[in-house]
C-alpha cells in the first residue's frame, strides 16, 4: 500500500489527450485519400459560455417538469484561442431547441459527467457532478457540487488535498452516481477521486463513509480513481451495493501491488469484494444478467496506459464477473469471490479508458457488450485497415459468453478516412429505419455510427476533437429524435460547443444505451426485466346478440429487449383466445377475447383483471409481472335505425 498518488498516473494524460484538443484547428481534417461512403450530417452548433468540452458526456433528463428531456454539460477551462485555461469552467443546461435555460460558471474544470435525479424526494430533480478533473492544470478546487433544476448551487463536498499538497481539494474525474443506500425516499451520492478514496454523500452533501480504513472521509484506497460507480441491489433488499474500479500501484519501496481492483461495498461502505486484476481500471463498470440465469454479471474494461504506451507487455483484458458470491463468507479479496464468468476475460490489442455499453444488437434476446479500446497518439495514417498498419483503436462487440459477433472488431474511421485514438464510451440506439441499433463512438471530429454488423453507416460531424459520450432523445418534443455530443469549433475556438443532429428515423423503443452510463443518474445498469403496454377494447355489447361479447387484448413490447409473452391469469367470465407470444421491441400483438355475459344485466360491468407476465426472449430466469389489464364491459339494448340514401 502507498499513501501518495504515484506521478505515474497522471503524465500520460497530459501527452495522450491534451494534444487531440489543441491539433484539432491544423491537422486531424487534412491530407485523407479515399473518405468512407457513408453519410455525413454537419449538425448544428450551439455556443457555450465556457470553455472547450473534452470528457463531460451531455445527460437528457426533464429538469422543467414539461415532459421533455433538457440536456446538461460541462466545460472545460480551455481557451482554444490561445491554449490557455482561462475561460470558467461551466456547466450549462439547455433545451433542445438551443436556448440555455442557465449557466452555472465555476473556477474549476469539469471533465466529469452530471447525474440528475431527485435527490432529496421533493419531486424535482437536482443535478450533481465532479469539479476539477484537467488533469494538465490540477491547481483547482476539486470536489462534488449539487445544483437545484434552476441552476443554484446546494452544496460542494470538498475532496482531500491529497497529491500535490496545494492547497486545493484533489479533482473528481469519476462521474457521481445517485444511489439508494438506506431505504429513505432520498438518493445518496457515490464517486471516486484522485484524492485516492471513494465517497458517499447524503442528499445534504454530508459524508457518509468516514474513518472505514483511514482517518477522514472516504475509503481509501490508496491510489486515484478515475472509474465512475454503479449501483445496484444484488440481493434484492431494496439496498443498492457500490461497484467502481480503482488503480493501485507499488509504493515507493516497491512493495504492494501493480494493477488495478474492483470493488464492491456494501451500503456503509465496508468492501465485500476487492478482485485483483494485473491492469488498471479505469473503465467504469456495467451490470446486468447477461446469461439469463436470474443472477446479476459485471463488465468492465480495464488497461495500463502508462506501461502500454512505453512497451511494455502487459495484456489489457475486458472482464466480466459472476456475481453470485458476493454475499459469501469468502475473504473480500479472495479471486473466487468475483470469478471469471465462463468465456471471459477477452484479450484486446489496445488498453482504453472508455466504459462497456450493452444491448441486444441482433433481436435475438441475449445481451451483447461493445467497447471501444485505444492506445495513445493522435490519428493513424489512412493505410490503417482492419488493424493493419499504425491503428490507433478498435470497436469490439461479444455476446455473453465471450464470443465476438459477427464483423467485430472492427477500426472505426472518421469522415475523412482516419482512425484515432478515443477515449469515449459507445452508446447504442437504432437511430434509422433497420432491425437492429447502431453503435455510436466519439472519434476525431465525428460520432460514428457502426450497424450491428460492423459497417459504418454514418458519420454526424462537428467541429473540434470530440472526446465525451454522445446522447439521445427527443429533446424538443417534435417527435423526432435528437443526437448531442460536446465540443468545440474551428470557427470560435474559445468557447465549448453543444452539437445537436437530427434523428428522424430513431426507434423510442429501441434506445438500449442512449447515454453515458445508460441513465440520467449514471446507474450503469441494463434495465432489468421488460417493459410491455397492454390494454383491452371490449364494444359495447347487444343482450339480443347472443351471451357471448366480442373483444380484443393489445399488447405493446416498450423494450428494452425482444419479449415472451403470457397470459397467466384473466376473470372467469373471459376467455383469452391467444394466450403467449412473442414481441420484438416496439412491435405489437393482439388477442381475441370472449366475454360470457350470462346473467349480466343493463350497465357497465367491471369483470376483473388479465395478467401478463413477460419475460426477455427465452429467458424463464428473468420472468415477471409485466402488465395488469382490466376488463369491461358495457351492456345495453341497441336500437338500429336505417335511413335510406337519396342521391340527386
Amino acid at each position: 500500500m502507498i499513501f501518495s498518488i504515484p506521478v505515474r498516473r497522471i503524465v500520460w494524460v497530459v501527452l495522450a489527450c491534451l494534444p487531440l484538443v489543441l491539433i484539432t484547428t491544423l491537422s486531424p481534417r487534412i491530407n485523407a485519400d479515399s473518405p468512407p461512403e457513408s453519410p455525413t450530417d454537419s449538425g448544428i452548433g450551439h455556443q457555450l459560455a465556457g470553455g472547450i468540452i473534452f470528457q463531460s458526456s451531455p445527460k437528457l433528463a426533464d429538469l422543467t417538469n414539461d415532459g421533455i428531456p433538457d440536456i446538461v454539460v460541462g466545460t472545460t477551462m480551455l481557451n482554444g484561442t490561445n491554449n490557455q485555461h482561462d475561460r470558467p469552467g461551466t456547466l450549462v443546461a439547455m433545451r433542445g431547441n438551443g436556448s440555455i435555460l442557465w449557466e452555472h460558471h465555476f473556477q474549476s474544470p469539469i471533465n466529469s459527467s452530471p447525474a440528475i435525479g431527485d435527490i432529496d424526494g421533493n419531486g424535482t430533480v437536482e443535478i450533481v457532478v465532479g469539479l476539477g478533473a484537467a488533469v494538465d492544470n490540477i491547481h483547482h478546487t476539486g470536489g462534488v457540487v449539487a445544483l437545484n433544476a434552476n441552476g443554484d448551487q446546494l452544496w460542494h463536498y470538498q475532496t482531500h488535498d491529497q497529491y500535490p499538497s496545494d492547497g486545493h481539494p484533489d479533482a473528481v474525474y469519476s462521474s457521481p452516481a445517485l444511489c439508494q443506500l438506506d431505504g429513505d425516499p432520498q438518493r445518496e451520492i457515490v464517486f471516486g477521486s484522485w484524492d485516492q478514496r471513494i465517497h458517499a454523500a447524503d442528499h445534504l452533501g454530508n459524508p457518509l463513509w468516514a474513518n472505514i480504513n483511514w482517518p477522514g472521509q472516504g475509503y481509501f484506497n490508496a491510489d486515484t480513481i478515475w472509474s465512475s460507480a454503479s449501483c445496484v441491489d444484488f440481493n434484492g433488499d431494496g439496498i443498492d451495493e457500490v461497484v467502481i474500479g480503482a488503480d493501485i500501484a507499488l509504493d515507493q519501496s516497491g512493495n504492494g501491488q501493480e494493477g488495478g481492483f474492483l470493488y464492491v461495498f456494501n451500503a456503509a461502505g465496508q468492501p465485500l469484494v476487492r478482485r485483483y486484476v494485473p491492469e488498471t481500471i479505469y473503465s467504469s463498470p456495467a451490470i446486468a444478467d447477461l446469461d439469463c440465469d436470474g443472477s446479476l454479471e459485471i463488465v468492465v474494461g480495464t488497461g495500463d496506459f502508462y506501461y502500454y504506451a512505453h512497451g511494455q507487455t502487459d495484456q489489457p483484458f475486458v472482464y466480466v464477473f459472476n456475481s453470485n458470491n458476493i454475499f459469501s463468507a469468502m475473504a473480500f479479496d479472495d479471486p473466487n469471490k468475483l470469478p471469471d464468468a465462463a468465456g471471459w476475460p477477452q484479450p484486446t490489442r489496445y488498453p482504453g479508458m472508455a466504459s462497456p455499453s450493452l444491448a441486444d444488437l441482433d433481436n435475438d434476446g441475449d445481451l451483447e457488450i461493445t467497447i471501444l479500446r485505444h492506445k495513445r497518439g493522435s490519428s493513424a495514417p489512412n493505410g490503417c485497415n482492419n488493424g493493419n498498419g499504425d491503428c490507433y483503436a478498435a470497436l469490439y462487440a461479444w455476446h455473453h459468453n465471450g464470443q465476438s459477433v459477427a464483423g467485430f472488431p472492427v477500426w472505426p474511421k472518421d469522415f475523412l478516412g482516419k482512425n484515432a485514438g478515443s477515449q469515449a464510451s459507445t452508446t447504442i440506439a437504432n437511430i434509422d429505419n433497420d432491425p437492429t441499433p447502431e453503435i455510436l463512438l466519439s472519434m476525431m471530429w465525428d460520432v460514428i455510427a457502426i450497424g450491428a454488423n460492423g459497417q459504418t453507416e454514418h458519420h454526424f460531424t462537428t467541429q473540434w476533437t470530440v472526446s465525451g459520450t454522445a446522447a439521445v432523445d427527443d429533446t424538443d418534443g417534435d417527435g423526432s429524435f435528437d443526437l448531442w455530443i460536446g465540443s468545440g469549433n474551428q470557427n470560435d475556438a474559445a468557447h465549448g460547443y453543444l452539437w445537436q443532429f437530427d434523428l428522424p428515423n430513431a426507434q423510442a423503443n429501441n434506445r438500449p444505451w442512449a447515454q453515458f452510463r445508460q441513465s440520467a443518474n449514471n446507474s450503469g445498469r441494463f434495465p432489468f426485466g421488460t417493459n410491455l403496454q397492454a390494454h383491452a377494447t371490449v364494444p359495447l355489447h347487444d343482450p339480443s346478440a347472443g351471451p357471448n361479447a366480442q373483444g380484443l387484448l393489445s399488447i405493446t413490447n416498450l423494450g428494452p429487449l425482444p419479449a415472451d409473452w403470457q397470459v397467466v391469469s384473466a376473470p372467469s367470465r373471459v376467455s383469452v383466445n391467444v394466450s403467449a407470444g412473442q414481441l420484438q421491441v416496439g412491435s405489437n400483438a393482439t388477442a381475441p377475447l370472449t366475454i360470457n355475459t350470462t346473467g349480466l344485466g343493463v350497465g357497465t360491468h367491471n369483470l376483473g383483471n388479465i395478467h401478463i407476465n413477460s419475460c426477455r426472449l427465452n429467458c424463464s430466469a428473468q420472468q415477471q409481472l409485466s402488465a395488469v389489464v382490466p376488463v369491461t364491459v358495457r351492456i345495453a339494448q341497441v336500437s338500429r335505425i336505417h335511413l335510406p340514401i337519396i342521391g340527386r
